[in-house]
């Protein structure tokens, strides 16, 4: 038994294009639009937005801490919610 190097190589190019190949990286592009996911990506902007927000809010002091501003800051975010509802729906993250 001889090893011919050529053969192998040969042998894995054939098995390599007999296959088909798919692209499992990522997640997987939601189906919509371009207008919508500009929409939508805004949206996420304005989200992420109102968390910084509320995350700075709740990191003063409790002497600092305005609540009603946190509740309204909280309405935000289901109104933002219920609007990425109409663009592809919410991300499992929220």
């Amino acid at each position: 038994m001889h090893f011919h190097p050529q053969c192998w190589i040969d042998q894995a190019i054939a098995s390599l294009s007999s296959r088909r190949i798919a692209e499992t990286r990522g997640r997987k592009r939601l189906e919509i639009t371009d207008e919508m996911r500009e929409a939508r990506l805004k949206v996420l902007r304005r989200r992420a937005a109102v968390v910084q927000r509320i995350r700075a809010e709740v990191s003063n002091p409790v002497e600092e801490q305005n609540v009603d501003r946190i509740i309204h800051l909280g309405k935000a975010i289901n109104d933002l919610k219920m609007e990425i509802e109409l663009l592809g729906g919410a991300p499992k993250s929220w």
